[in-house]
């Protein structure tokens, strides 16, 4: 009886060291929070062509490409990416529009598991656009581009796990997107 009992206890105290060195649970999946007014940050572009009004502070981080350069500015938020690039070529883009817009749709579309589920013709001010919304495996985005002169905008704001988020904060993703799209505007003269 002892023997079976010290069997019992060694493979309950193994089960437990067994249990104790099990890897963590995963982290509960980010699930997107709309910014609180006081986050909402006014932003002006180091060379004053552009402001929108991000949720945090931004970071901007500086690409040179072949043709010319890449400038970021992003605030990553729990489960969102809110973020502005200005790529700027050595040429004129204006009239390549329509065949920037479809070279846009066809890397979209490239990604595995990815969807463009509305795109629109889009104006601010004088300056047309293209505006995407693309639904990517879990992530959902939203996207606007402008070409002006020898550069292209995109503004975008995403969210992660669109797949278990409800409709309220589906609503409030569409809200805050609508906002900071709306807060971007040109300061220099086109």
């Amino acid at each position: 009886m002892k023997y079976i009992l010290s069997l019992v206890f060694i493979f309950n105290i193994g089960g437990l060291v067994a249990l104790a060195q099990s890897p963590p649970p995963p982290p509960p999946p980010l699930i997107y929070k709309a910014p609180e007014k006081n986050e909402l940050k006014e932003f002006v572009s180091e060379d004053e062509k552009f402001q929108i009004s991000f949720p945090g502070v931004p970071k901007v981080t500086k690409q040179e490409l072949p043709n010319g350069k890449n400038t970021n500015y992003r605030v990553y938020r729990q489960g969102s990416n809110s973020v502005v690039s200005v790529t700027e070529f050595k040429f004129n883009l204006e009239k390549s529009k329509e065949k920037i817009y479809e070279t846009i749709r066809t890397i979209i579309l490239k990604a595995p598991k990815t969807k463009i589920e509305a795109e629109r013709h889009i104006q601010l001010n004088a300056i047309s656009g293209e505006e995407f919304d693309v639904l990517s495996d879990y992530q959902y985005q939203k996207i606007r581009v402008f070409i002006v002169g020898n550069k292209m905008y995109e503004i975008r704001n995403d969210v992660t796990n669109w797949h278990i988020i409800g409709d309220k904060t589906k609503k409030e993703f569409f809200d805050e997107t609508n906002r900071f799209f709306d807060s971007f505007k040109f300061l220099e003269n086109i």
